[in-house]
This record gives structure tokens, C-alpha cells and sequence, in this order.
């Protein structure tokens, strides 16, 4: 087995601060020891963020610190893409953390499976508290099955981080950097596409650290309507593919009710709200029925007609 091939662990980093000691650290104590960690400052106001990471670009040369105008995530991992040397590449965000043998046991199987793409399991971490998904199975998915897997968003899901990836599967491909959020949503049909497949782990490698102020868990109308334009543009891209048929239905109806709530609940004052149209034709008719009565709600609301 190829002992020493170079992983590329790229951390985008935005007042974070609190939460860079275990993250970085969890890193270099990992038992594969041959990566290029490249952190990328995006413009972060907090001194206790900017202290940190001048401390760990310090401590070990296989850090690559690199600072830069606050830009936004997409562009950020850009730079990550457009200056790594491995032949592997790895997303960590900066408030999450991994185990210690997460590389090592993924960069084995990327190896022994012969595959393009490796998945993890993860952890949800709220607080004192460990949330756990359905357990992944350990198995190998070829390149349609995979593409199918997006569908569903679970088990192979349009998470960026808990993979590892060869870097060929970037070449020529980067993230639309219009997208404020759900960057990873639009750009994992195009990275599976170029696969031969993908193989899941069901260990739980990953830990997601749930935390206030993060933008998926910050949500407003503006962003629910992100989600909902990011999963139909993979559908549209998907369906570009192959004589098979893609729908997104679950993810945009998900979308659209989260869109709702929103609405309903936290938006203050009226807002030039719109609802898309797509295929519902899958969606159980009560659930239809919630989401128009959920309409017509917002629509009393605003005092608006449809």
C-alpha cells in the first residue's frame, strides 16, 4: 500500500475562534502524519481567531496559513483548491473536529477499495449532547448509484466534510462563487459525476459541532430560499446526465416548508416572499395539504393574494 501520498486538509476560518483549538488539534494528532493543512483567514474580525491560528502557523511547517478579505466560503475553498499540492483533499470545517484515526482509516480504504470518493459517519454535537443518524454500512456505491444517492440526502449525502477525496475529481471544477451557502449542494453532482464510485464507512468519524450563529443554523427566508435554489440547480445538472429521471422532491419540499415557518414565525414585517414551482407530484397528499394550508397562513399574514 502506498504509505506516503500527501492529503490536503483545506479549513475555511471565519470568527471561530473557540472552537480552533480542538478543531486544529485534532487534526495534527491524527495518526496519518503526511498532510498539508491549508487554513484560509476569511476576513475575520475576532482577534481571538486571528491569535490562534498565527499560533498554530507557528507551531508545525505542515500548517499553510494564509489570510484574506472576507469573500465568503465559496471563494474561500477556491483558494484552498487553487493552492494545495496533495493528491488528496479533505474539507474540515472550523468549528467541527475528527478522530484521530479518521485519515488514516479513510485514506486506507480510498487505496483498497480502489475508489474516487470515501464517506464517513458523523456526529452531531450540541452542547453536552451526542446526536446520531442512522448508522452508514460499509459499501460500495458505483458512479450511478451514487448520483441516485443525492436524491434521498441520506447515507451518501451533499455533505462536503466527512469525505475524502482525489484531487483529480477537482480539476476544472470549482465552487459557483455566487453561492453564499449551499455551495456544496451545487458542486456534488458535478465532483460525483467525474467518479467511479464511492464507498461509505459506518463509523462515525466526524463530529459537526451544531453552534448559534452559524449560517445553516441561523435560518431566515433568504437562506431557506438558497436551499431551495441549490437543490434545484442540482436537479436540473442532474438530469443533464443520463437518460434517468432526478427530482429533488424531498430536499425542495423540505425547503419550502422551512420557508414557511420562517415566514411565519421569525420574519418581522412583510418581505417580497416567493414560492417555487417543481415537481410535487411524489409528495403524499396530506403533506401537500399541510404545506398549502402553511401558504395560505403566510399569505393571511402578509395580507397578500395569490
Amino acid at each position: 500500500m502506498k504509505k506516503d501520498a500527501l492529503i490536503s486538509i483545506i479549513i475555511p476560518v471565519y470568527n471561530t475562534g473557540e472552537y480552533l483549538y480542538k478543531c486544529l488539534d485534532s487534526i495534527l494528532n491524527s495518526t496519518y502524519q503526511n498532510l498539508e493543512i491549508i487554513v484560509i483567514n476569511d476576513g475575520s474580525d475576532d482577534p481571538v481567531t486571528n491569535r490562534i491560528l498565527a499560533e498554530y502557523a507557528k507551531k508545525d511547517e505542515r500548517i499553510s496559513y494564509h489570510c484574506k478579505d472576507n469573500e465568503g466560503i465559496a471563494k474561500t475553498r477556491n483558494f484552498g483548491l487553487d493552492h494545495l499540492k496533495g493528491e488528496y483533499v479533505m474539507f474540515v470545517d472550523s468549528d467541527d473536529f475528527i478522530d484521530r484515526d479518521m485519515i488514516q482509516k479513510m485514506y486506507e480504504t480510498i487505496i483498497n477499495k480502489d475508489v474516487d470518493i470515501v464517506e464517513c459517519a458523523f456526529v452531531i454535537e450540541k452542547g453536552p449532547f451526542k446526536i446520531c443518524r442512522k448508522r452508514y454500512k460499509d459499501h460500495f456505491y458505483d458512479n450511478h448509484e451514487t448520483l441516485k444517492g443525492l436524491e434521498i440526502n441520506t447515507g451518501i449525502n451533499n455533505y462536503l466534510w466527512a469525505k475524502l477525496y482525489r484531487f483529480s475529481l477537482f480539476e476544472g471544477v470549482r465552487f459557483k462563487e455566487d453561492y453564499r451557502g449551499f455551495e456544496d449542494v451545487e458542486i456534488m453532482p458535478r465532483i460525483f459525476a467525474k467518479s467511479k464510485g464511492l464507498y461509505t464507512l459506518k463509523q462515525r468519524f466526524y463530529h459537526y459541532v451544531m453552534r448559534r450563529g452559524s449560517y445553516t443554523n441561523h435560518m431566515t427566508y433568504k437562506i431557506s430560499d438558497e436551499m431551495f435554489k441549490a437543490f434545484k440547480a442540482q436537479e436540473d445538472y442532474l438530469n443533464t446526465l443520463d437518460e434517468y429521471v432526478y427530482s429533488n422532491y424531498q430536499q425542495l419540499y423540505r425547503s419550502e416548508m422551512m420557508k414557511i415557518y420562517v415566514l411565519l414565525f421569525h420574519e418581522k414585517g412583510a418581505v417580497d416572499y416567493v414560492f417555487e414551482e417543481y415537481d410535487d407530484s411524489k409528495i403524499p397528499f396530506i403533506l401537500k395539504k399541510v404545506r398549502d394550508l402553511g401558504k395560505s397562513l403566510v399569505d393571511l399574514k402578509y395580507r397578500r393574494k395569490r
